[in-house]
């Protein structure tokens, strides 16, 4: 399949602030230079925290009110839309039920699934989700306790397996974010060689900074955190309390935490009762290259993430990196050499606060491995650029 004058689309939920949908506005630009048109389609867009490229290449269709993705209806709306655009190509970077995908093959259209998360994501999601949250008011806790273990008993793992599989095989392709996820998509959910085949490997790109970037000896002594206010996945609250054990040791450092949601007022009420010092809640920025430019450490203390589009964003900053060793995901962007010799950051036993605590203060009082550090997660960064994911995008569709 030529690149040049296709037609792809690509639909969300969603278009909003989230890595994903980061994701999938940096590859339509990608394939705006590469000549494809990209059409959006979502049940929601808010422009202020996804804006829509200005490209006469790119554009965005709302799905009709009362509209949800992934039923019948919305399946033949796509249909007859995809028709009239041209659309050849058809990419799901997001969850879904597969009930109408044939739907989509019967009209000639190819299908991409493209998974932004590690393999079985949601068995892990579900575990957290069902765990108690001892910060929230009781009855909130009864409810919420109640409500998402009976849902984790009525989602057995077999059937999560049962529909990737099904989803595998009414897919051209399946993307993946490192080679080592192909491994465990294979392993989990018991694929043949020819299922196995559709499987390709993607990592997610990185823009380099445009601007000449601040040498690690001059940056000032800053920690940041960037990401959503989520307990089940980000786990911010874990960063105050890795805080709380080494502030006393670092006080020429602080803490900036970016982001939003539903964490952010216990994170704010827990700063308060425990007197962390030098540690604030910055809230959402659209752009935080700014933030990346002045900071010296960025901290991950994710549950689980796929790739982590915040640590290679931080890295091509020179900003460095530590993080649980959560993912094969992860493992890609930081590297396993325990001597640093050829690592991009710093990697922790999950999900070992004490562990991280020491890490952290060893990077903060190090200045020469911090340094190190910095340079190298630049180099590394340099392997995730937009045209080094060009020419794997070319071959993907030419596989088609």
């Amino acid at each position: 399949m030529e690149t040049k004058g296709l037609h792809v689309a690509i639909v969300h939920r969603r278009l909003a602030l989230g890595g994903a949908e980061e994701v999938s506005r940096q590859t339509a630009c990608l394939f705006s230079d590469l000549g494809i048109c990209t059409h959006f389609f979502a049940e929601a867009h808010i422009p202020a925290e996804w804006p829509l490229p200005e490209d006469p290449k790119i554009d965005l269709t709302l799905l009709p009110p009362g509209v949800r993705l992934w039923t019948k209806e919305s399946a033949l709306y796509l249909v007859q839309a995809f028709k009239e655009r041209g659309v050849q190509v058809l990419i799901i970077p997001i969850a879904l039920r597969n009930d109408y995908l044939p739907l989509f093959r019967s009209a000639g259209i190819k299908i991409i699934y493209w998974c932004h998360s590690s393999p079985l994501w949601e068995l892990v999601d579900r575990r957290e989700r069902a765990s108690y949250k001892a910060h929230h008011p009781w009855y909130k806790n009864l409810y919420s306790v109640t409500l998402r273990r009976l849902r984790l008993l009525l989602s057995p793992e077999e059937r999560l397996r049962t529909r990737y599989r099904r989803l595998v095989r009414e897919v051209d392709r399946f993307i993946t974010l490192t080679p080592a996820y192909i491994g465990e998509f294979v392993s989990a959910l018991g694929l043949g060689e020819e299922e196995a085949s559709r499987f390709v490997a993607l990592p997610n790109m990185v823009t380099p900074p445009q601007a000449p970037l601040m040498p690690a000896k001059d940056r000032p002594k800053k920690i940041l955190f960037v990401g959503r206010l989520s307990y089940a996945d980000k786990r911010p609250d874990r960063v105050l309390r890795i805080w709380e054990q080494v502030y006393r040791a670092l006080p020429e450092w602080e803490v900036e935490i970016y982001g939003k949601g539903p964490e952010e007022k216990f994170l704010r009420r827990m700063i308060q009762r425990r007197g962390l010092p030098r540690i604030s809640l910055k809230g959402y920025i659209a752009d935080p290259t700014s933030v990346y430019s002045a900071g010296a450490i960025l901290m991950m203390t994710s549950t689980y993430e796929g790739w982590g589009l915040v640590i290679s964003e931080a890295q091509a900053a020179g900003v460095v990196p530590i993080a649980f060793d959560s993912s094969a995901g992860i493992r890609e962007l930081i590297g396993e050499d325990s001597s640093y010799d050829s690592s991009y950051g710093c990697l922790v036993p999950p999900f070992d606060l004490e562990a991280y605590g020491a890490q952290l203060l060893r990077l903060c009082q190090d200045d020469a491995l911090r340094y190190h550090l910095s340079e190298s997660a630049q180099a590394h960064s340099l392997d995730y650029t937009p045209t080094r994911n060009a020419s794997r995008w070319e071959e993907l569709f030419s596989q088609l």
